[in-house]
């Protein structure tokens, strides 16, 4: 599960342009710190990503903040190898976004 959690994030992070732009790859070592919610978060490119305990992954471009849902397949998305996640986008026209 946690493979589908890191291949998720890695290709979020491939989808930013700004990031890996006009490269074939890389690899970076990011460090990251708990918050007070015990979230794991991490920062690149500019981009705050966090995750947390439900398997949430957020992100927030400054524009907009997005929330997507990597939570365990069930059962059935098991046994059919495929199903649906949320992805949840937030548009804020104010300055002062989280």
């Amino acid at each position: 599960m946690n493979y589908l959690l890191v291949t998720g994030f890695f290709t979020i992070c491939l989808l930013l342009p700004n990031t890996f732009a006009k490269r074939k790859s890389e690899t970076l070592n990011v460090p990251f710190h708990i918050n007070e919610k015990g979230d794991m978060v991490i920062e690149v490119g500019g981009v705050k990503f966090s995750l947390n305990s439900k398997q949430v992954l957020k992100f927030n471009d400054g524009e907009s903040k997005t929330e997507i849902d990597f939570g365990a397949p069930t059962p059935e998305e098991l046994e059919n190898k495929h199903g649906t996640r949320r992805i949840t986008e937030y548009f804020n026209e104010s300055e002062e976004q989280e």
